[in-house]
């Protein structure tokens, strides 16, 4: 049986979320959201487990490393992506390279291939073991994936 107090706080915390992302407080959406959210909390119990889950700010502070990076490169790629399109003469090397991992975790691999994927001229083709196939637009993408900084702050945070 799920813990009463962690089911009230994340019944609490989805409530407010709801409330946030509807932008509306009249009595239909305070209800709603507290129904929605009670019942997602009673659900999700049987995937999570509420009553051991601890947050350490090292993990939070990894996790918000990994967003702020993964945003930092999103952008660069994108401006890098419009350059060559934008240059008459079009200069791609398409290319296929393997990028090895120290990930352990399939969670953590899946996140560092979509990662990859989510970054313009780079687009993740498979995972096998320790390895993933990357078809990158350039080269140069290819070269800048063998030691890119989201790859060690994943391997941080396995870590954890």
């Amino acid at each position: 049986m799920p813990n009463k107090n962690s089911l009230i706080i994340i019944t609490a915390f989805l409530s407010v979320f709801w409330l946030t992302l509807s932008g509306s407080f009249d009595m239909q959406h305070i209800i709603t959201g507290i129904v929605l959210a009670a019942i997602i909390s009673f659900y999700s119990n049987q995937l999570f487990d509420y009553n051991n889950m601890t947050i350490k700010l090292s993990k939070v502070m990894l996790i918000l490393e990994f967003v702020f990076f993964l945003i930092t490169e999103i952008t660069k790629a994108n401006i890098y992506i419009a350059k060559i399109v934008l240059n008459p003469s079009l200069p791609i090397s398409p290319t296929n390279v393997k990028i090895k991992t120290e990930l352990k975790s399939d969670f953590l691999k899946t996140l560092l291939a979509n990662s990859i994927t989510l970054t313009p001229g780079t687009l993740s083709i498979d995972i096998n073991n320790d390895e993933i196939l990357v078809h990158t637009l350039t080269y140069e993408s290819a070269e800048g994936l063998k030691n890119w900084p989201i790859s060690r702050i994943l391997k941080k945070l396995e870590g954890i």
